[in-house]
């Protein structure tokens, strides 16, 4: 059985890298990816995570021949708050292996480390970017719908050529803006779907993959901030959302931007209904690649979020989950738009494997489905979202 720096062989350290090594573990990881260090390499992109006071080789798995780094993956923790349920969440990230040290089998050694840390951790979901199938092997399953909206400037002219806008100032924010960032944290804390972001953490977190933040200000009152990336809004959170269309017509025309992206999460559906009728076009997508140990926490946190912005349909179904974690048996219930999930005994409505049942709840598209009643094909996919920030 594994345990953490466990010196498992006398030449070969599999384990957790140290505090000291981190000059070296940064070195090495920006080697294989290629990044360039006068650019800031995994510092500038990720400042959130591999800053030294962050401590990112406490939670970086590597193995180190002759006291040299041949492969690391990282895996950081942070907790997600939907409804008030807080789901324990660790993202994993920098996968990396030497191309001389390549077909060792190092990187499925590391996986399955962390993955089982996970489940002993008692991590109810996990999550990371990289190829479908490659990432599969570990029980992880493409997951987590938006709809990604595209608005150019003709769609501003004929949509809005007789209607004035609200004007908005807009506000460049940098880490010394204090009394903005405090607004800003404790109007993201207000959203129904947030990771809880630390306070002292919260710009290295916003600004991290070289976002930038704008916040809002209307006749001097602070209105709402967007996590932006040159013309794609990451990530947006306002005090009022009658102000959406406005701040999308400020942002674009006050930032010379003649197109904008924006991808909202389903838990925002007047957002995705306002955005409609304007945008040029818009199509739904698959998040991040995900993987859940505990079906039964994360079904039920996310069925409560789409809850409330949608009237579920009354219904049961008995799912029997073989999952990565454990064989779960799910009964889910609806009636008056309350949800409850309990264990079962007997016979399941529908069992899937893991990552049938990662589809299943969360995915764009699920074949398991097309055979349910529609009162429960109503249900999903349940609203998982991550924003850009808070990705590994």
């Amino acid at each position: 059985m594994y345990s953490k720096n466990e010196n498992i062989d006398s030449e070969i350290y599999y384990g957790l890298a140290k505090d000291e090594q981190q000059d070296d573990l940064i070195d090495f990881i920006n080697y294989v990816f290629g990044f360039d260090a006068a650019d800031g390499g995994f510092y500038g992109i990720l400042p959130k995570l591999y800053n030294k006071e962050y401590h990112p080789c406490e939670n970086n798995y590597v193995v180190i021949e002759n006291d040299r780094f041949k492969a690391a993956i990282g895996a950081y923790s942070e907790d997600l708050s939907v409804c008030g349920t807080i789901l324990k969440r660790r993202g994993i990230g920098n996968v990396a292996v030497h191309p001389f040290s390549r077909s060792k089998g190092y990187m499925k050694k590391l996986m399955n480390m962390a993955i089982e840390d996970m489940i002993n951790d008692g991590i109810d979901i996990s999550d990371l970017g990289g190829r479908r199938h490659r990432y599969g092997w570990f029980s992880y399953e493409k997951a987590g719908v938006a709809m990604n909206f595209s608005i150019n400037g003709h769609n501003l002219r004929y949509c809005f050529s007789d209607t004035p806008k609200k004007e908005i100032e807009l506000r460049p924010v940098e880490k010394n803006d204090s009394d903005i960032l405090d607004k800003i944290c404790a109007l993201q804390e207000k959203e129904p779907l947030h990771m809880i972001r630390e306070r002292e953490r919260f710009y290295d977190i916003a600004v991290s993959w070289r976002n930038k933040i704008t916040a809002f200000f209307i006749d001097g009152e602070f209105v709402g901030y967007t996590i932006y990336n040159g013309n794609s809004l990451k990530e947006l959170s306002l005090t009022d959302e009658s102000l959406f269309i406005d701040i999308i017509r400020n942002f674009m025309e006050k930032n010379n931007l003649w197109d904008l992206h924006i991808e909202i999460p389903l838990c925002f559906p007047n957002r995705i209904a306002q955005m409609y009728p304007i945008a040029e076009s818009w199509h739904p997508d698959n998040g991040e690649m995900y993987t859940i140990f505990n079906f039964k926490r994360v079904v039920g946190a996310f069925m409560k979020l789409k809850s409330t912005y949608t009237t579920l349909a009354d219904g049961e179904l008995n799912v029997l989950i073989h999952g990565i974690a454990k064989d779960e048996n799910i009964k889910i219930s609806v009636k008056n738009n309350e949800v409850t999930l309990t264990d079962f005994s007997g016979n399941p409505d529908i069992e899937l494997e893991h990552k049938r049942a990662v589809s299943f709840f969360f995915g764009i598209y699920s074949p398991d489905l097309c055979d349910l009643p529609a009162n429960i094909k109503s249900w999903f996919p349940l609203p998982l979202y991550l924003y850009s920030s808070d990705h590994v």
